[in-house]
């Protein structure tokens, strides 16, 4: 029998890019390491590469942030190490937290290695190896080479003050003009245009992707639609982007339609709200008041992006949602990260199943085609002529990329983060 690894690395799709930087330092120091994305074979079905990674790890280490706790695979991974916790009376399960969460209370009184406010790599790698036992014998195999080059830190968010305009909504939309090309004519193709500024009729689409190529971007890239196709009708004002909560939707999990209302903020007087009636009239009332048209969109959690019908009724409700004819259209986005589904023969499994559902109800142009990662030599020229970056900074992007041909969206976005976290983008931005 081989000989087990150290740690196996569970963590959320979202998290990915920390739990590999995680994994790096880890065996850089000498331990071994089990973690989806370097060592799960293509083609294998992922419970089953999870379960035996599990069993051939003596520990874990848990990358813990609120999308961990809501995960669809999780759960079992932390509760599996805990029960061996227990049973071998030492500790097993090693808690690392990333952003700050509500930990489950069984194991509230973990001691965890807090990350979540260190900006600092040298510090984070400091107090994550601290972490570790000094009696845990190191099993770092030669064989066994983590990939090239070493994750950047912090790899998920780049974490850093607000004018690094990294997590910063209108770096974002920047950004959402940056290939694309399948879900812009997507969009171009489906959206009722003849009643965009009127007739209020609503829109929703499902945007999926890998969370390597930053599913979230497609929302702003159909604010760039919106505002170049409401210039051309002489209708100067840009659309207004909004994100609604990720509110525990278990609990709605046979009442889509309360759940969808309930994720939006009301501006008025929520005494007067008596019932789910009462708020899908207030709610109605205060988008036909909006002058321009409003794109809200929520990152489905993993366990509801494998509900079919919990999508496909959500979907269903925002379409009956009835405005009066002077109102321009408003768009729901439901941004899916594929990695949780399994390996590429699942999501698309997935996508034809919803597919099918929602063709049943006349919405079959509700799902946007998967995204594909930007080129170097023709996306990226193309995006800095748009945003006419000066020529310093462009000299520095090119030579940062040479080599390159493609890349997926989520490493270009920080590594464009980096270049440009000074560049004064708002002397020719007018999006707010």
């Amino acid at each position: 029998m081989e000989e087990q690894k150290n740690f196996f690395i569970s963590h959320s799709s979202v998290d990915k890019q920390y739990a590999e930087w995680i994994a790096w330092i880890l065996e850089e120091a000498g331990y071994s390491t089990i973690i989806d994305s370097w060592d799960f074979p293509d083609g294998m079905g992922f419970i089953d590469c999870m379960n035996k990674g599990m069993i051939d790890c003596e520990r874990a280490i848990a990358v813990a942030s609120p999308k961990y706790w809501n995960a669809n695979f999780t759960n079992p991974e932390w509760k599996y190490f805990f029960k061996q916790e227990s049973e071998d009376k030492k500790t097993i399960l090693f808690l690392v937290e990333i952003e700050s969460s509500d930990v489950p209370p069984v194991i509230s009184d973990k001691l965890k290695t807090h990350l979540s406010d260190i900006t600092d790599e040298n510090k984070a790698k400091h107090l994550l190896l601290r972490s570790i036992p000094s009696n845990i014998e190191k099993k770092f195999s030669q064989k066994r080479n983590p990939p090239k080059p070493k994750p950047t830190f912090p790899p998920a968010k780049l974490q850093g003050s607000s004018q690094d305009h990294v997590c910063d909504k209108k770096f974002l939309y920047r950004l959402g003009n940056l290939n694309q090309i399948k879900q812009r004519d997507h969009f171009f193709d489906h959206i009722a245009w003849e009643v965009c500024l009127n007739n209020g009729k609503p829109q929703g689409f499902i945007i999926a992707g890998t969370q390597q190529e930053l599913p979230e971007i497609i929302v702003f890239t159909l604010s760039h639609i919106l505002k170049d196709w409401m210039e051309d009708e002489g209708f100067y004002e840009t659309p207004e982007v909004t994100k609604l909560t990720s509110a525990n939707w278990k609990m709605y999990e046979r009442r889509p339609e309360e759940f969808l209302w309930k994720q939006f903020k009301l501006t008025s007087d929520i005494q007067k709200i008596k019932n789910l009636t009462d708020r899908k009239h207030q709610i109605k009332a205060e988008l036909e008041n909006k002058r321009t048209c409003q794109i809200f969109y929520r990152e489905l959690q993993s366990d509801e992006a494998r509900n079919h019908h919990f999508l496909r009724d959500t979907l269903l409700a925002w379409s009956k949602l009835d405005l009066q004819e002077t109102s321009p259209s408003h768009f729901l986005l439901l941004v899916c990260e594929t990695n949780s589904l399994g390996d590429a023969k699942a999501s698309l499994q997935w996508k034809e199943k919803l597919k099918g559902l929602l063709a049943e109800h006349g919405l079959h142009e509700a799902i946007l085609p998967f995204q594909t990662s930007p080129t170097i030599n023709e996306d990226l020229p193309n995006w800095m002529k748009s945003w006419d970056i000066d020529l310093k900074y462009r000299e520095q992007i090119i030579a940062r990329f040479t080599g390159n041909v493609d890349m997926p969206f989520m490493q270009l976005k920080n590594e464009l983060c980096a270049i440009l976290k000074n560049y004064p983008f708002d002397r020719n931005m007018s999006h707010e």
